[in-house]
């Protein structure tokens, strides 16, 4: 059985670990190996970044994830693709700072699903907090995005940093 949108919302909160399987680094035909150390292992949740595979490509991986994820497993993430995310059965959707506005986002992935948003600034932070939180069963995660630079953006992107990491949690207060 499905969970709920509140019982994935309660699922993230109670999140201590976000493993992301990108294709940029883990070869395609070794995600489903790498997918069933992470299951294994114990992450909350797993993301699959596919920047340059094709659709149909990250169709038949998200499939593959998804039947590895056993249902009392982690949550499955998809990146970019909102429109798959009913067919590939995936948890959620994640979009990038430039993507899809969160409305969009929902409303391709369905009123069922985690919606996430990038962030790489306090505004930015904020902005989508008020974007994801428009629906009073949905309870607060933000993604605040990088904290320091990483191989998988580019070093021309802004990181939030810690302070604005403490500064977003004093909001919240």
């Amino acid at each position: 059985m499905k969970d709920s949108l509140k019982e994935k919302c309660l699922r993230l909160a109670r999140a201590r670990l976000y493993a992301i399987v990108d294709t940029g680094y883990v070869e395609p035909d070794r995600i489903e190996h790498v997918t069933g150390q992470l299951v294994l292992g114990g992450v909350d949740l797993i993301q699959l970044r596919a920047k340059k595979l094709s659709l149909s490509a990250i169709t038949d991986l998200g499939k593959k994830i998804r039947a590895l994820i056993p249902s009392s497993g982690p949550l499955f993430i998809l990146n970019d693709h909102p429109h798959l995310v009913a067919e590939i059965g995936a948890d959620g959707i994640h979009v990038g700072q430039d993507d899809l506005s969160v409305a969009e986002a929902r409303a391709q992935a369905g009123d069922d699903v985690l919606v996430g948003k990038s962030t790489h600034s306090l505004e930015q932070a904020v902005a989508a907090e008020r974007a994801l939180l428009d629906r009073p069963e949905v309870s607060g995660a933000n993604l605040l995005g990088d904290m320091i630079n990483s191989q998988v953006h580019p070093k021309h992107v802004r990181r939030a940093g810690r302070q604005a990491a403490k500064e977003l949690r004093r909001k919240r207060r």
